[in-house]
C-alpha cells in the first residue's frame, strides 16, 4: 500500500475534526466502537481534543510535529508529538482510522515521526 506521510495542514485538521464528529454521531461506526467505546473515552473529551481549533493549533505550533498518513488524498491517520526540550519530545497521540489498522501504517507514521524528530534535534 503506497502511503505518503507528510506534515499536516489546516485542511487536514478540518477533515480530522469532521471524521471524529461523524464517528461520535454514529455509535455503530468503527471509529466509535474501536476508539471511544473500546477504551471508554468520554465523548466530551473527544469533542474537545478533536475540535477544529485544537487540531489547527497543533498543526501551526512550532513545538509540535503533526504528521498525517494519506493515500490518494484520503486521510488515514496521524501522529502528533510535543517538544519537551531541545532533545526530547512526547508522543501526544497517534490515531488510525480502523479500516487502516494492521497494515503497517501506524509503524510507518511512528518511524517517520522519529526520523523527523532526530533531524530536528541535530539542527
Amino acid at each position: 500500500m503506497a502511503v505518503s506521510i507528510r506534515r499536516a495542514t489546516v485542511e487536514d485538521a478540518k477533515q480530522l475534526n469532521e471524521l471524529m464528529l461523524t464517528g461520535l454521531e454514529d455509535k455503530t461506526s468503527d471509529v466509535y466502537r474501536e476508539n471511544i467505546e473500546k477504551f471508554g473515552i468520554p465523548e466530551e473529551y473527544v469533542r474537545r481534543v478533536f475540535s477544529f481549533e485544537v487540531l489547527k493549533k497543533a498543526v501551526k505550533d512550532k513545538n509540535q510535529l503533526f504528521l498525517v498518513a494519506v493515500k490518494d488524498q484520503t486521510l488515514m491517520g496521524f501522529a502528533q508529538t510535543i517538544r519537551q526540550s531541545k532533545g526530547s519530545a512526547e508522543l501526544d497521540r497517534i490515531f488510525l482510522l480502523p479500516e487502516y489498522t494492521g497494515k503497517g501504517i501506524g509503524t510507518q507514521l511512528l518511524s517517520t515521526t522519529l526520523d523527523v524528530l532526530k533531524k530536528r534535534r541535530n539542527q
